[in-house]
């Protein structure tokens, strides 16, 4: 893999979400975009065991060159960069190892692209280098339902729902006069990327992605702003009012954020389950190019059984699973047994990447 770090300069999005004078639920907005922002923001995460991969050493190898070189690149950024580029400069750095990383597994681990840690590396980097989640081609990227090895939960899918609302207009109009409408609008607009969330893995532990905390704090920024009680058991009703303002909840029914049932949202380990892709799921030679100035040819490692079933991971029991919402990966490829292992992931969301409020103009 052909790689070499710059301090490349990463700059803010020009993206803006300019809310309407009007609208009165702005605290729950600036707490989506928060959370959404925070999905593990730590760009210095754990190089990967490469347990089951088929080239493991290859795998550690290649995250800890990313490493070496991100440090080498930061070095340079504060020699070279002026101060008042020099954060931009740093971002590029982390920014660009984040993008390295998705080549690692692509290069090393395209056995496992299905499984939990493969889709964590993706959103770290999305996350990190501020991408339009919808907006990004990566390989495998989400998941195609049913694929061999599996992460329990598409964590594609529920990223892409929680980022959609920084690029999704509010489509309440309160210039209509009509109150009612209005509040149930946007206990509607409000109700939909929680719903598809929860629908899409509906017992899946999302604390990785801040999801726990994020429907607290959005249940309680909503009581406070609107009339919600009244308002969302009109439109969360059998009579599905939402449909009429263009919002949908994915596989499944609408649900009141502020009135969840017990056991939701799920608390079941993240866990990749059983079975790995034997055969490459597309060409064995590929260019992948990712902001910010990452290009690299990759070259997938041959399959080796031998290697795979040597490195295998042990049995972690049942992980959480849920309806899966759909997905745009590539091919399967040939899937593969692999004595019921199952690995789980987890941990606590990051504190956020806070220049996105700045982004956003809201501080």
């Amino acid at each position: 893999m052909d790689r070499g770090f710059k301090s490349q300069v990463s700059r803010p999005s020009t993206r803006q979400l300019v809310p309407s004078a009007a609208m009165p639920t702005l605290p729950a907005l600036v707490t989506l975009l928060f959370w959404t922002a925070s999905v593990l923001s730590d760009t210095n995460s754990t190089t990967p065991s490469g347990v089951g991969c088929v080239d493991p050493q290859g795998l550690v190898d290649c995250y800890n060159n990313n490493v070496a070189q991100a440090t080498s690149c930061t070095a340079d950024a504060d020699k070279n960069c002026d101060s008042d580029n020099r954060g931009l400069c740093l971002a590029g750095c982390a920014n660009y190892q984040l993008a390295a990383n998705v080549g690692c597994w692509l290069e090393s681990c395209w056995n496992q692209v299905y499984g939990c840690e493969f889709q964590d590396t993706v959103i770290q980097y999305i996350d990190g280098a501020d991408r339009v989640a919808s907006s990004v081609s990566i390989p495998f990227y989400p998941p195609p339902d049913d694929a061999p090895g599996a992460c329990s939960c598409n964590l594609g899918m529920v990223y892409e729902y929680m980022s959609e609302v920084a690029i999704t207009s509010d489509p309440c109009d309160p210039s209509g006069g009509n109150t009612d409408l209005f509040n149930e609008c946007q206990c509607c607009y409000f109700s939909s990327p929680i719903s598809k969330i929860i629908n899409t893995c509906p017992k899946s532990d999302l604390s990785i992605l801040g999801v726990p905390t994020l429907i607290q704090q959005f249940a309680a920024d909503i009581k406070k702003d609107i009339p919600f009680t009244d308002a969302c058991q009109s439109a969360l009703g059998p009579q599905n009012v939402c449909s009429s303002f263009n919002l949908t909840s994915g596989p499944g029914a609408f649900v009141d954020p502020a009135a969840l049932p017990s056991g939701v949202p799920g608390t079941e380990p993240l866990s990749t389950m059983t079975g790995t892709v034997t055969s490459l799921p597309g060409p064995q030679t590929l260019t992948l190019e990712l902001f910010p100035a990452y290009t690299s040819t990759i070259v997938m490692a041959k399959f080796d059984e031998a290697q795979v079933t040597q490195t295998a991971a042990p049995t972690a029991g049942a992980g959480g699973g849920g309806a899966s919402d759909g997905g745009s990966g590539s091919g399967a490829g040939t899937a593969k047994g692999n004595g019921g292992a199952e690995r789980r992931i987890g941990g606590q969301a990051g504190l956020g990447v806070l220049v996105w409020a700045f982004m956003f103009n809201f501080v």
